[in-house]
């Protein structure tokens, strides 16, 4: 099995192509191309990936307009990943 880097989060997938660029495997995990990194299964099988050896590497850059404090209003926390209450 060819190991490869991961690039969770990856919007437009800079981290996987400069990884490509370089000369190694990447895959990207993104929402918008279809991959809930909130959806348990999905990370189920990411995890099944590190404990087999799979991995080189991961980078996550969780979106900010999701998570980040500089946001006038939260969509989610740490204790509350699914989203807060209203």
């Amino acid at each position: 099995m060819k190991k490869f880097v991961i690039d969770a989060f990856s919007g437009k997938g800079g981290v996987a192509h400069a990884v490509r660029d370089i000369g190694f495997a990447a895959r990207e995990f993104e929402i918008e191309q279809g991959y809930d990194l909130l959806l348990k299964r999905n990370q189920e099988q990411i995890f099944a990936e590190i404990r087999g050896g799979g991995i080189s590497a991961v980078m996550m850059a969780p979106p900010c307009t999701s998570l980040s404090r500089a946001r006038r209003i939260r969509l989610r926390s740490k204790e509350l990943p699914w989203g807060l209450p209203n």
